[in-house]
C-alpha cells in the first residue's frame, strides 16, 4: 500500500471513490434517490477545489497498481456556526478490502498531526448519526459539538476533538 498526497489530476478518481464510499456507507441511511443520483462530474468539481486549496490536506492510499484504496481529507472548518473548532475532517473512506486493518486509525492520527503542524488546534467531523463507522470516530473520545437534521431528513452529529489529545 502506498500513501501520497492527492493532486488535481486525481479529482475524478477521488470523486468516483467518494461516491462509492457514500453508497456503501449510507445505503440504509440516506434516501435511495439521493445515493443513486450522486454525480461524478459535480463531485469531481468539488474535489478539484478541495485539492487545489493550499489550506487543505488530501491523502490517498493506493494499491501497487495505483488504484485508490483509501482517502482522507481535512482543512479549515467549513460550517460558520461551529466557532469552537478551527479544522474539519472532510472525508475518510477505505475500500472494503483494506478496512479493519488499522489503516483508518493511522490515517486519522497522521491527519491530526499534519493539522497541528499547520497551526490548527482542534477538529470537527460531521457524520450521520447512524453511520456504521460511528464507533471508529468515538474511539478517539470526541465531544458532541452539535446535532442537526440535514436536507435529506437524516440526523447528523458533529464530533469535536482537540488535536493535542489524538494519539496512537
Amino acid at each position: 500500500m502506498n500513501r501520497r498526497y492527492a493532486t488535481d489530476a486525481d479529482a475524478s478518481t477521488i470523486a468516483q471513490f467518494h461516491i462509492e464510499g457514500w453508497q456503501r456507507t449510507y445505503h440504509n441511511i440516506f434516501p435511495s434517490h439521493v445515493l443513486e443520483n450522486l454525480d461524478v462530474e459535480e463531485r469531481t468539481a468539488q474535489w478539484q477545489e478541495i485539492v487545489k486549496d493550499p489550506r487543505t490536506i488530501t491523502e490517498l492510499l493506493t494499491t501497487e497498481k495505483g488504484r485508490i484504496a483509501g482517502l482522507i481529507s481535512a482543512g479549515p472548518v467549513r460550517d460558520p456556526f461551529i466557532l469552537s473548532y478551527d479544522s474539519e475532517l472532510y472525508a475518510i473512506y477505505l475500500a472494503p478490502q483494506v478496512q479493519h486493518k488499522g489503516l483508518g486509525k493511522k490515517l486519522f492520527i497522521s491527519m491530526a498531526d499534519q493539522l497541528k503542524n499547520q497551526g490548527f488546534a482542534s477538529m470537527v467531523v460531521w457524520l450521520a448519526r447512524e453511520n456504521p463507522a460511528r464507533s471508529f470516530y468515538e474511539s478517539f473520545s470526541p465531544v458532541t459539538v452539535t446535532e442537526k437534521v440535514n436536507q435529506y431528513g437524516v440526523e447528523d452529529i458533529a464530533f469535536g476533538y482537540q488535536l493535542s489529545e489524538i494519539s496512537s
